[in-house]
């Protein structure tokens, strides 16, 4: 080879070696000759590779391809889906190979795909002898602080190990039903959403996967119902109860996701891309886009509605928010802030607003009047906000690097900051955020698929 070799195998036999690198070519050895001589050279940059139980194919997997080859005559036999490392099962009947997004498992004989994992950012990966479960590893990337280990049961297609309780990485969207404040509601990069108590710890019920990486929540008041969104712009509402979701069909198909929001009635929800900067208003029974707010001039970042339900409101890049009159679509108002609006929160029993912006801003606006009350001026940037029941709201802060994490308790009729955590020293990185109605309790969903409780 003439760059890194990346993979090697024995055949079982022992009859054969094969090696992938960075050349670009996959090659088999003959061991059985005085020299050991290349039998065949196929082309494609291997990450890893093997042989069938029986040693008549061999296997190579990389960013390129995935592919099954003749032993004895160096033909290709079967194509896959290319993926960043495979694995086989002991008998040489499925591969595994490893996406993006999930990891894919494929009949050899039909080369069709009978079942995946989702898992993002895998490593590497094994079968277990009987064909029935696979151990991942991650390289840590998307997934958590380091390395993780998780087992996987190809007969459900879920998580076993570590006990199936938490995340298979980042938490990245989470939310509490006002009614039900006992109750969480998370999605991650592992495509599921899980409900657990938050008495107890324990999961309750996990449904998926959905199609890409959760970006954002909304549940309805008595945590019988909820509508996500994906990385993918996929949006589901979703009935909690029995785990069944339906497509939402919005017109304007955006580049990913960034939130999604549930009206007071729980009859419409606001759907933010990221880009195009345009808000939609979507009608849940018809399952249609009734609204489109066109206004924003950079990517959208946070969407809601008033309480009351007679406004959306809308954040961007362009560092503003905008009223809209959520029955005609009408622009009613602009708030002008300082800085990217990665976040925005009503606050119950209030008239108030309060924005959080990327150079740490923290504002409080009168809906009704527009005025503003500053809160805190400066600091780290807010990267995600929960109002609550008793008029306070929790602050997610973070450095632009994720490295450092803060989490605040203010009052916001007192503009005083009353409660606050550095989970620096605990070696947590924050990703999301919920608070629960009285404001007693902060969940912090990390990096590591844990969530993270701080009583106030």
């Amino acid at each position: 080879h003439q760059a890194r070799v990346d993979a090697v195998a024995f055949s079982p036999d022992g009859r054969f070696a094969l090696s992938g690198a960075g050349d670009h070519k996959v090659k088999l050895h003959d061991l059985t000759a005085k020299k050991p001589a290349v039998l065949s050279t196929w082309e494609g940059y291997s990450k890893s590779c093997g042989f069938t139980a029986d040693s008549a194919a061999a296997w190579s997997v990389g960013f390129d391809h995935a592919l099954l080859w003749s032993v004895s005559t160096g033909k290709e036999l079967r194509k896959f889906k290319p993926g960043r490392r495979g694995a086989m099962s002991f008998d040489g009947s499925r591969l595994a190979v490893m996406g993006e997004l999930e990891l894919q498992v494929f009949d050899v004989n039909t080369g069709k795909k009978v079942g995946e994992v989702p898992y993002v950012n895998g490593d590497t990966a094994c079968f277990s002898p009987d064909g029935k479960s696979l151990i991942l590893g991650s390289d840590g990337r998307g997934l958590g602080e380091g390395c993780a280990v998780n087992v996987f049961d190809l007969e459900t297609w879920t998580r076993v190990l570590p006990s199936d309780e938490g995340h298979a990485g980042a938490v990245e969207a989470m939310a509490i039903p006002s009614k039900r404040p006992s109750m969480l509601v998370s999605l991650g990069v592992d495509r599921m959403l899980q409900l657990t108590d938050l008495a107890s710890g324990r999961s309750i019920e996990r449904f998926g996967p959905v199609e890409g990486e959760g970006r954002a929540i909304a549940t309805a008041a008595d945590g019988r119902s909820a509508v996500t969104t994906t990385d993918t712009s996929q949006l589901l509402a979703w009935d909690l109860e029995s785990g069944v979701s339906r497509s939402l069909d919005v017109k304007e198909q955006g580049r990913s996701s960034v939130d999604v929001a549930l009206s007071p009635d729980e009859k419409e929800i606001a759907w933010a891309p990221y880009l195009p900067p345009v808000v939609s208003v979507v009608d849940l029974a018809k399952r249609k886009t009734r609204l489109r707010l066109e206004g924003h001039k950079g990517q959208l970042c946070a969407v809601t509605f008033s309480l009351d339900g007679k406004l959306v409101l809308s954040a961007a890049a362009d560092e503003k928010v905008i009223g809209w009159n959520r029955v005609d679509g009408a622009r009613l108002f602009t708030l002008d802030c300082s800085g990217f609006v990665n976040a925005i929160s009503t606050v119950p029993g209030t008239d108030l607003l309060v924005t959080g912006t990327t150079n740490g801003q923290l504002l409080a606006w009168r809906l009704s009047t527009q005025e503003r009350v500053v809160l805190l001026a400066s600091g780290s940037e807010v990267r995600s906000l929960a109002g609550t029941a008793d008029g306070r709201v929790g602050v997610l802060r973070m450095a632009s690097d994720w490295d450092h994490s803060v989490v605040e308790v203010w009052h916001v009729a007192k503009k005083k900051r009353e409660a606050w955590a550095d989970l620096t020293p605990m070696k947590m990185k924050a990703r999301s955020l919920a608070v629960t109605p009285d404001g007693a309790t902060l969940c912090i969903g990390t990096n590591s698929g844990q969530v993270l409780l701080l009583q106030r």
